[in-house]
């Protein structure tokens, strides 16, 4: 073999090692744990393709959305940083994983419900136009909603402005999914690596499955949307697969946060035995473990052990630092990411956790995870009896008996824990950075 052949293949060798990998992530809209087939035992939904990706895939079985609406979670994961840490929506000058990659040279593109601090605006002899929304936050591409009317017909917005696609509730889900498949498919003619975030209208959003998945599950319109949902990951897998860049891709599919219907989800509990929630607690309003334990699994095929688990403790607010380190990102130190640590050594293998703490926030108050430990502070109204709860998950993971009497020190410490990580401003090792709004960890105390 001649020399000039062997530093040419070095060469490419190099390449290929240095191509940075597409980036997917598809956020559902309250998926529960007990919605996926694979993921739960209790659940009685056919969900063939999240069931085949699962078996791809490594599955996070304490992994949780960052707030009690949707658009916490997404302003988590794309910040960084717990969002009950500032105003609605992520403000100007904020870094988000688009911009840090698009200076990696990444394609940017968002599709679904933005619903972070936007508004329209007219131009003068124009339409409305979309003010704050993903093009100012370093996506070069928009096309959904920015926040789901009251009522239907959605008129979907693209880039900026509104466009001439207007849709019922039940097609919605499906001009997302198309336009998702098409984005993928400029994969083929496009050399740049691309960052793709496909925040989903269902199941939780919507509950009109569109004509052709009426009645499919033979339960409820409910379990119908789940069933057409699934297809619809399916059918943006398959188009993934089909720009022969999978199996470098890093695929992220979770939830923004768990299930909040009642009335549906407990009439398939009570006549199918369909538990959305797996089990756990539904009514801590917010701060139970069925309000933000949610579904996580997470597909790479050349680093991550194929049907593989982990029990390691990470959340929504961790996939900023996950991704950026994938895509092996140059980022300052201090630009952002105050609450987010990489999962990528759980991800690998390489360790067990990446966290110890991990703050979970509501309307009502927060709870702070250390380990198998729970600590609940939220409202007077809100509490169960002492001003502090207890919980220990391994133990008693439907969170029944409260331990804060009998394990006071424990409760002292980790409400002691909590207060600081709040009042800090961030919960990662970095400069000073203070918290936007005034913060209280619980009324009364």
């Amino acid at each position: 073999m001649s020399r000039v052949l062997l530093l040419l293949l070095a060469a490419l060798a190099g390449a290929a090692e240095l191509r940075r990998p597409d980036i997917v992530l598809l956020m559902a809209d309250d998926l529960g744990l007990g919605d996926v087939t694979a993921l739960s035992m209790s659940c009685r939904i056919r969900t063939p393709y999240l069931d085949g990706f699962a078996t791809e895939s490594m599955r996070l079985r304490d992994f949780h959305a960052d707030g009690a609406a949707g658009k916490m979670t997404r302003q988590a994961a794309l910040t960084g940083r717990h969002a009950w840490r500032a105003p609605a929506g992520i403000g100007q000058g904020r870094p988000t994983l688009a911009t840090h990659l698009k200076a990696e040279g990444y394609r940017t593109v968002f599709l679904g419900t933005w619903d972070l601090g936007t508004s329209t605006a007219p131009a003068s002899g124009t339409p409305a136009t979309l003010v704050d929304g993903p093009l100012a936050h370093g996506f070069d591409t928009f096309f959904g909603t920015s926040a789901l009317p009251p009522r239907p017909p959605y008129r979907l917005i693209e880039g900026d402005r509104p466009s001439a696609t207007e849709v019922k509730a039940e097609e919605l889900l499906e001009a997302l999914t198309v336009r998702a498949i098409a984005e993928l498919r400029k994969t083929q003619d496009d050399p740049r690596p691309v960052f793709l975030v496909v925040a989903l209208p269902t199941p939780g959003a919507l509950h009109a499955p569109s004509g052709s998945w009426k009645e499919r599950s033979g339960m409820h319109p409910h379990a119908d949307v789940i069933m057409e949902t699934d297809n619809s990951v399916g059918r943006i897998l398959m188009a993934l697969r089909e720009t022969r860049r999978a199996e470098d891709a890093f695929v992220v599919i979770t939830s923004d946060n768990a299930p909040r219907d009642l009335a549906e989800r407990e009439q398939l509990m009570r006549e199918f035995d369909h538990d959305s929630w797996a089990g756990f607690d539904v009514g801590r309003l917010g701060l139970g473990e069925a309000a933000h334990r949610v579904p996580a699994m997470v597909r790479w095929p050349r680093r991550i052990a194929r049907g593989s688990a982990s029990d390691a403790l990470s959340g929504s607010v961790d996939l900023y630092a996950t991704l950026l380190e994938v895509a092996a990102a140059r980022v300052a130190v201090g630009k952002g990411g105050e609450d987010s640590l990489s999962l990528l050594p759980v991800l690998t293998g390489k360790s067990a956790a990446a966290r110890e703490t991990l703050i979970h926030h509501a309307p009502n108050g927060f709870a702070l995870r250390k380990r198998h430990l729970k600590l609940v502070a939220a409202t007077p109204a809100d509490r169960r009896g002492s001003p502090l709860e207890l919980v220990d998950l391994r133990e008693d993971p439907k969170e029944t008996t409260d331990l804060a009497r009998i394990r006071g020190d424990d409760a002292e410490e980790l409400y002691d824990e909590l207060t600081r990580q709040v009042k800090a401003g961030r919960t990662t090792p970095g400069p000073a950075s203070p918290n936007e709004v005034e913060v209280r960890v619980a009324v009364g105390r």
